[in-house]
């Protein structure tokens, strides 16, 4: 179980975001927290909040990260145009392609995991300048070809609702899933940011959303998709690619045509 705090530095006043582990919902034997931790202490991006200081005591660890007053993208996604997607989408893109160059593998590319901020209120097919980032790395993990992948529902903090956004051999816990997995959970949110919210795996009966993510399950039947462009379409089909070798990494979609010019 997590906590989350504002705080404020008696020395500078600055502000920062304080998230507190409580040791008690953790296994003995658990490393998530410092995984987390040693992460977010090598990384240095824009879409990633800088890590500042770690307190631990017997029953929490805090863990002391950049202030973020961003709101979740889950709660904006409705009133996204194209244009404004696909800024989001690039700056998306960038953070994915930074962490995989440090071969670490997010797991957790949701809406509800992604923060956005809205740099000025344009209105019309200009639309928002946007800065992004990823809220939290709980279940990021080193990519290590030689063991196999932890199974995402082992984590200590695993819930239902990432399966929607998890890649096939995620869900099926696949000994050694890579990179290519948070390929497919960015296609997942695009698909979701062009939609206005709706995500592309929806049910209310479990083994039927498995079914439909495991089997690649999806349409562009909503008349919302009558007016998205071709090519950001062709993006998402190339995201949700069944046989992970196939889809595109993070270097590549930053190439992408119509993520640099939305034609």
């Amino acid at each position: 179980m997590q906590s989350f705090f504002v705080g404020c530095s008696r020395k500078t006043g600055e502000k920062v975001t304080i998230k507190e582990f409580h040791l008690s919902f953790y296994p003995t034997d658990d490393t998530s927290i410092m995984t987390e931790v040693l992460l977010l202490t090598k990384m240095s991006h824009a879409g990633i909040p800088q890590f500042k200081e770690l307190f631990i005591t017997d029953a929490s660890i805090f863990l002391v990260t950049e202030y973020v007053d961003h709101q979740r993208l889950s709660h904006c996604m409705n009133t996204l145009n194209a244009t404004e997607v696909r800024r989001i989408m690039k700056q998306l893109v960038s953070v994915v392609q930074y962490c995989h160059e440090k071969k670490i593998i997010l797991r957790d590319l949701s809406p509800a995991n992604i923060v956005v901020k809205r740099l000025n209120s344009q209105t019309g097919a200009g639309g928002s300048q946007f800065d992004v980032k990823i809220a939290d790395f709980s279940m990021a993990v080193e990519a290590n070809m030689s063991n196999p992948m932890p199974a995402l529902a082992d984590h200590a903090l695993f819930d239902w609702s990432l399966v929607k956004f998890s890649a096939p051999e995620v869900v099926l816990s696949t000994p050694n899933y890579g990179m290519a997995a948070d390929m497919w959970s960015l296609g997942v949110v695009l698909y979701a940011m062009l939609a206005q919210g709706k995500c592309p795996f929806e049910h209310t009966l479990d083994h039927i959303l498995i079914r439909d993510v495991t089997q690649g399950h999806y349409d562009f039947d909503d008349e919302i998709w009558e007016d998205v462009p071709e090519k950001a379409k062709t993006l998402v089909e190339n995201l949700l690619k069944l046989n992970a070798t196939e889809r595109p990494n993070a270097k590549e979609v930053s190439r992408n045509h119509w993520l640099q010019i939305g034609a």
